[in-house]
């Protein structure tokens, strides 16, 4: 019994290497995918909101609050990492509290009845009354995809697109 040697020869250790590899990548993907779409999350509430704001104060002054040139915050699409909020130099303030920091930059975009809406609004936006539109873009992964979430003075609910790039 001297002669028998124990152990796992090279190809049983590969073996094991190769599904604890396999193991690690699929815990981490079944992590990450829900951790990203949760992400989602922010620019739907916010975005309801907002949408919540402006009905108030169109039945406060007669008008949505905003023109027709885009008020975006902050100024830059956060790529993989969340942005901080900031203090914006628009009417963010005068509609909804944002979020200190942010996975997604807002835009927002308001007419009169009458003002066509600019290039890039939904399509089968009322123009002939009052009207608001607010979006928001993100790439939450970094995997340069952007997701799109919008609500606009006509929608109840968010539109969104890519939500969990």
């Amino acid at each position: 019994m001297r002669g028998e040697k124990r152990g796992f020869t090279l190809a049983e250790l590969m073996f094991v290497v190769v599904i604890l590899g396999v193991l690690t990548m699929l815990a981490v993907n079944a992590f990450h995918r829900p951790l990203v779409s949760t992400r989602g999350l922010e620019p739907g509430h916010f975005l309801l909101s907002v949408r919540a704001s402006q009905e108030n104060y169109l039945s406060q002054h007669g008008e949505y609050l905003g023109d027709l040139q885009p008020d975006a915050w902050p100024a830059q699409v956060p790529v993989g990492e969340k942005a901080n909020w900031g203090i914006p130099d628009n009417d963010w303030y005068s509609v909804e509290r944002p979020p200190r920091s942010t996975w997604f930059r807002y835009t927002m975009v308001a007419g009169h009845a009458g003002e066509d809406a600019p290039a890039g609004a939904p399509p089968g936006l009322d123009t002939s009354r009052p009207w608001f539109w607010a979006y928001a873009e993100g790439d939450a992964d970094g995997d340069g995809r952007y997701s799109l979430f919008e609500i606009t003075s006509q929608r109840d609910s968010v539109y969104s697109e890519d939500d969990t790039e």
